[in-house]
């Protein structure tokens, strides 16, 4: 960590707001730049990355940054998006705006893809499953069953449940490569297989 940042560090443990507010003109566009790649929309960037601050300043006493400053703001910035992503996968209008603007900052425009093709192929690929592990897949996506619940319910162990989603996972991959959709943002797969 380079002296300038312990040094602010050192400041903004003892309550100094100058600290924070260095800290946030030094690396706001950073962070802003690497949550838009995992959020896509401004709205919900603009709000994590204040999150971001906001849980700075409250955590101030505790700081502790054995890594890099910036390493240490990208980790808090991370686990608010995937936060923020797990709240929208419940909100059907957020969810439908950031499969939108995912689509439009897709980098090339030829690779381009229509969500509501790939949710069908998806469900095609969960459809073309062997029976149990389809069941296992939608108790586990759809209905949200724990692991257990669903090892209890079909009298199986959990081992074998996770196994099976597993494989599950990788077969709907494979058909969904199959079907050319070979380059899939992770955010796209991550709402197709967690939606609620």
């Amino acid at each position: 960590m380079s002296l300038i940042d312990t040094t602010i560090i050192e400041a903004l443990k003892e309550g100094d707001e100058r600290a924070l507010e260095k800290i946030f003109y030094r690396y706001k566009d950073k962070l802003y730049a690497y949550c838009f790649k995992i959020v896509k929309t401004k709205d919900l960037t603009d709000e994590i990355v204040a999150d971001v601050f906001i849980t700075l300043w409250k955590r101030r006493d505790q700081l502790n940054i054995t890594t890099s400053f910036e390493a240490y703001l990208i980790t808090i910035a991370r686990n608010l998006a995937i936060d923020s992503l797990k709240k929208a996968s419940k909100d059907e209008r957020l969810y439908e705006e950031i499969l939108l603007n995912a689509s439009l900052l897709y980098t090339q425009p030829e690779d381009r893809f229509d969500y509501y093709e790939l949710q069908a192929a998806v469900e095609a690929a969960i459809d073309n499953l062997p029976p149990q592990r389809r069941q296992i897949f939608r108790m586990s996506r759809e209905e949200n069953y724990t692991h257990q619940e669903i090892a209890d319910r079909l009298h199986i162990s959990k081992n074998t449940v996770k196994d099976q989603i597993v494989k599950a996972l990788a077969d709907i991959r494979t058909y969904l490569r199959l079907k050319g959709h070979t380059e899939i943002p992770a955010v796209i797969l991550y709402f197709l297989f967690h939606k609620k």
